[in-house]
């Protein structure tokens, strides 16, 4: 018996669980820390002999700082991180299924860019599309929400291409995105729940395994062979 390592699987497992781990990190720390930075301040306040406005307006920072700020940034964060995992870890997928059926053509032989290349390459390679798959629908919503993220500041435009989308989103996560009811700037961003990045991270962990399958690859990192 020997020992074989599946150095891809191995990479991409290990980092959709640091990613989750960091998404649950965030969302179980930041109400902790709202808490005791809430208790540090009130007793700042009472030792420093504060007037109830000059203490009400600390209050104030500290809940837009906890309620609207941390929660978006942390979400977007999150978001951006498990997109980021979903290229790089399906190109590698894609080169190395071209290594397998002795392709002369490269990913970037491919027509557009980044994941789209790497679709086109795997269907036109080996025949796997990828868009069949049941999570595809979700790692293409975590795309757009990274692209709102990403080049809009997480700020949908007026345009019908942004409000069509944010509405998307909505109905297909209820709960778990929306518009803030104060929709003017600065405070116009989409807030999007740490659930909801929890839920993608378990749907690009099936879909890859789904992935590896399809390839006849070990989802394993390592395993015994005779």
């Amino acid at each position: 018996m020997k020992l074989r390592f599946n150095f891809l699987a191995l990479n991409t497992f290990q980092r959709l669980i640091g990613a989750s781990a960091f998404v649950n990190l965030l969302d179980e720390a930041m109400p902790s820390i709202e808490l005791r930075e809430t208790e540090d301040l009130k007793q700042f306040a009472e030792n420093e002999g504060w007037d109830y406005s000059d203490y009400q307006d600390e209050c104030d920072v500290l809940s837009k700082k906890f309620r609207y700020w941390m929660p978006r940034f942390a979400a977007y964060s999150c978001a951006i991180l498990l997109y980021s995992i979903v290229e790089t870890q399906l190109q590698a997928y894609a080169e190395q299924v071209g290594r397998q059926h002795n392709s002369v053509f490269q990913v970037q032989d491919m027509r557009g860019c980044g994941v789209k290349q790497t679709t086109l390459y795997l269907n036109r390679v080996a025949g796997i599309d990828v868009a069949q798959d049941p999570s595809w629908k979700h790692i293409d919503n975590l795309r757009q929400l990274r692209n709102l993220i990403v080049h809009w500041g997480g700020r949908p435009s007026k345009s019908k291409e942004h409000q069509n989308l944010i509405e998307r989103l909505s109905n297909a996560y209820p709960g778990y995105i929306s518009m803030p009811d104060d929709y003017w700037p600065p405070h116009n961003q989409v807030w999007v729940s740490m659930r909801l990045c929890s839920q993608f991270a378990t749907e690009i962990e099936a879909f890859f395994k789904r992935l590896f399958h399809a390839a006849g690859f070990s989802e394993k990192g390592a395993e015994y062979v005779p």
